[in-house]
């Protein structure tokens, strides 16, 4: 006889003690108890898998904002903002973001089905260019906000 969907049952698992040890101290840092921890990031995984799909998307994604990160913070620290690193707000600076977004954009590029030609690669730097440019920006939002009135 199958269960009910809504039971909660019980069950064991083998973990190694680095993995029990990083799930407890992110119950910790999240108030909840290492069961209530280890639930949220099975139904993140699963929630992930509905937006993603299988494997590589989810793969490119990751790598995607791992070049978003470095790129922003490499930024960060070449122009001597390194506590904007340690601080997390050289996500707020206009120049460090451009450049993680463009790292970001690129690490999409490597996998562009049929290759990433030297024209796809302008087209993608001409519309990174314009989403920085002030005009555009406003013109997005107002778009965003009142489409039908939007040119």
């Amino acid at each position: 006889m199958p269960r009910d969907a809504s039971a909660n049952v019980e069950i064991k698992i083998r973990l190694k003690e680095t993995l029990r040890r990083e799930v407890e101290q992110a119950a910790e840092a999240n108030k909840v108890s290492m069961n209530a921890e280890m639930i949220a990031r099975l139904d993140r995984t699963f929630a992930e898998d509905t937006v993603y799909g299988p494997g590589s998307l989810r793969s490119r994604v990751y790598e995607a904002g791992a070049a978003f990160m470095h790129a922003g913070k490499a930024r960060a620290m070449s122009l001597e903002r390194a506590h904007t690193v340690r601080d997390g707000s050289w996500v707020k600076d206009r120049e460090c973001y451009q450049a993680a977004m463009i790292e970001a954009i690129n690490t999409f590029a490597l996998n562009f089905p049929g290759g990433y030609t030297p024209e796809i690669h302008k087209d993608v730097m001409d519309r990174v260019g314009r989403a920085f440019d002030v005009r555009e920006l406003n013109r997005l939002e107002r778009a965003r906000v009142e489409p039908e009135n939007a040119q």
